[in-house]
């Protein structure tokens, strides 16, 4: 088989090797195969192929040259057939043969091909054979109907384009379309193409079309060629792709897009059993053996998802393995299967367990898999950044803009990450995330799509999750500790008792330990905001009295009293000019009476805010007003209840559900 290349413009000489098979029966097996002698007379259909007239062979493997001059063949498809026949008998007819095909494709004739117009008749098609010039990355085959006007019914055609790439399978380099057409209608699809291989074109009317089918066929090739056909942004860096226009100006605006989230698992256990059925039995009479893997996957949300085994999937009647079976459960429910061409398979939030079967005849063939990788692949959505010099994608500067560039001409894309609160829910360290780059401006007035269908792929490992980093504090003075160690000691052992009272407060030993505390600290403002706040809690859920002793419940007169008490200590008009004045941070006495200020403010605005909500009518408007004047936008999480106080008093019931 020739297709394209070298071959099928010189003349080549070719090994063709031949075995006699002289049978399996045992009995008498030498003396048949030293008897053996076989005398053939070749002979070809076609004039571009020689072989030998005769062709002598015995038991051994044996060859004869043949010869094939494909320089003098018009481009297409081209068969001949190899015959031989018994020299001494050839009424018997042919004993063996072979066929030979060359593809051979039309000579490039820069960027665009026409090949004229095909007056379809029923079953005929038109098939072109094509090598793409270096730096095309896609194709645009335009079809036109060429029926003349007047004519208002519309045919039906079939476009269908292939590449054969050695170890790759038909599916993943074809496209194939159904164009419907009106008179002097021109339709034009895109297709992308790998160098160095022959595109087929063929395009036929539909099976059940009726009537005249006049059609015309052309091609323009079209794109820009990457450096690399795979972009990978390194960890910790950016990905780099140089493209180069061959073909002719093209306008470059490269567009990238993540599409597909993939984990990697290794099983968490495995088993290989025997086969014990007559359905787990070989021709040859021995068994079968089974692999069965289990994994584990915690999904954060729910989602489609494909398992995939990529050392196996995408190969059936050609794998050296059977069966590829895989089942995902959700507990004990069956999600779904899938086998060698892995389906999507929807799953719910939580853990899927996954088992995957894999069978052989030979046992040891499947030590080899026993801790064989499991690809689990999700659809995602995350946006990649492109740059057109280092110095933006490193600072996040302007994006890649759009530039033309002429024959011959190349430029450099950058492609940066996203960050890591645009990536998937769930999505870890070592995970891979695929998609696709586009290098081509899409213009609305060019035909066809304007880029490659499917673009090029990028990857990216997702490094390891970022640390929170405490936010930089500004700088601020401190005036030198002159306080003596016996002062040290006082403070320490004053907010040491404040700390033990805090903690009770609402129970019954805030009282004793209040007391204690205020015998030897009757100022301090702390600590007679626990008693408001003491005093508040035991308003809301009364203490109940122990062994027959008075219950302690506290009226609204009581909060009001107590949190006044903290209020008559604060100097409001000293501490509105303090706050009214922006002070020097470097200043260090300042800043020592700026907490001191602060901690009067918060207790002002904690008082003013438990007033609020023991009190009604014009005294709880004359407490809200005071607090008002004091509050500040951070306090507005611990005053959440006064504003729902206030709402529904006033009757604004939208606000109080806000």
């Amino acid at each position: 088989h020739f297709r394209g290349g070298d071959d099928c413009d010189s003349k080549t000489n070719h090994n063709v090797w031949v075995q006699a098979e002289i049978g399996h029966n045992k009995e008498g097996f030498e003396e048949r195969r030293k008897e053996f002698e076989g005398q053939f007379s070749l002979s070809c259909d076609a004039p571009w192929v020689q072989v030998p007239d005769f062709f002598q062979i015995c038991f051994d493997e044996r060859s004869f040259s043949v010869s094939v001059d494909c320089a003098g063949l018009e481009p297409g498809l081209h068969c001949a057939r190899v015959v031989a026949k018994w020299s001494q008998r050839p009424e018997l007819g042919v004993q063996f043969s072979f066929p030979i095909t060359v593809v051979k494709p039309e000579p490039a004739d820069g960027a665009a091909m026409d090949f004229g117009q095909t007056n379809f008749a029923p079953g005929e098609k038109r098939r072109v054979f094509l090598t793409p010039p270096p730096g095309a990355t896609w194709v645009d085959i335009a079809v036109e109907d060429r029926r003349p006007a007047g004519d208002d019914t519309t045919r039906l055609m079939v476009l269908h384009a292939v590449q054969m790439l050695d170890g790759d399978a038909f599916r993943d380099n074809e496209a194939k379309h159904y164009l419907r057409t009106s008179p002097r209608e021109r339709i034009v699809k895109s297709v992308p193409v790998r160098p160095g291989a022959v595109l087929e074109i063929c395009l036929a009317r539909y099976w059940s079309v009726q009537g005249l089918t006049e059609a015309s066929l052309g091609v323009s090739w079209r794109g820009v060629k990457p450096e690399s056909s795979e972009v990978g942004i390194p960890q910790g860096g950016f990905g780099k792709s140089v493209v180069t226009s061959f073909l002719g100006t093209e306008t470059v605006q490269p567009s990238a897009k993540f599409g597909a989230w993939e984990t990697t698992l290794r099983p968490s256990s495995f088993s290989v059993t025997a086969g014990k059925s007559e359905y787990d039995a070989v021709i040859d009479g021995s068994g079968v053996y089974s692999l069965v893997l289990e994994y584990e996957i915690k999904f954060e949300e729910a989602g489609d998802a494909t398992f995939k085994a990529k050392g196996l999937n995408g190969h059936l009647y050609e794998s050296e393995f059977e069966s590829q079976m895989c089942m995902a459960y959700h507990g004990k429910k069956l999600l779904g299967t899938s086998d060698a061409f892995a389906d999507k398979i929807k799953c719910p939030k939580g853990t899927i367990s996954v088992r995957f079967l894999v069978r052989h005849k030979d046992e040891t063939a499947l030590d080899g898999l026993k801790d064989m990788l499991l690809v689990v692949s999700r659809d995602c959505s995350a946006p990649v950044d492109c740059y057109s010099d280092f110095g933006s994608a490193s600072k996040g500067g302007d994006k890649f803009k759009r530039k033309q560039l002429k024959k011959g001409k190349s430029c450099v894309v950058f492609f940066a990450p996203p960050a890591h609160d645009k990536l998937p829910k769930g999505c870890k360290e070592g995970d891979v995330l695929r998609g696709s780059v586009t290098y081509e401006w899409q213009s609305g007035t060019r035909e066809g799509e304007g880029k490659r269908p499917g673009g090029f792929p990028i990857t990216w490992t997702v490094p390891p999750k970022p640390t929170k980093k405490d936010e930089v504090k500004p700088f601020t003075a401190s005036p030198p500790d002159k306080r003596t160690a016996l002062e040290k000691m006082a403070e320490d052992l004053r907010d040491w008792k404040v700390s033990r009272a805090s903690n009770s407060v609402g129970t019954k030993d805030f009282k004793s330990l209040y007391d204690d505390a205020l015998s030897s600290y009757p100022d301090w403002l702390p600590l007679l905001l626990l008693n408001a706040k003491h005093t508040h809690a035991c308003h809301a859920t009364p203490l109940k009295g122990e062994d027959g002793g008075e219950d302690y419940e506290p009226t609204a007169e009581d909060v009001v009293k107590a949190c006044d008490s903290v209020i008559e200590r604060v100097d409001e008009e000293a501490l509105a000019k303090f706050l009214g004045v922006k002070h020097d941070a470097k200043d260090a006495e300042r800043n020592e009476e700026k907490k001191v200020r602060d901690r009067e403010r918060s207790a002002l605005v904690d008082c003013l805010g438990r007033k609020c909500l023991v009190l009604s009518g014009p005294a709880f408007d004359a407490a809200y007003r005071s607090l008002h004047k004091w509050s500040k936008k951070s306090d507005e999480g611990k005053l959440s209840a006064v504003e729902l106080k206030r709402a529904e008093a006033r009757g604004m019931r939208g606000r109080a559900l806000e």
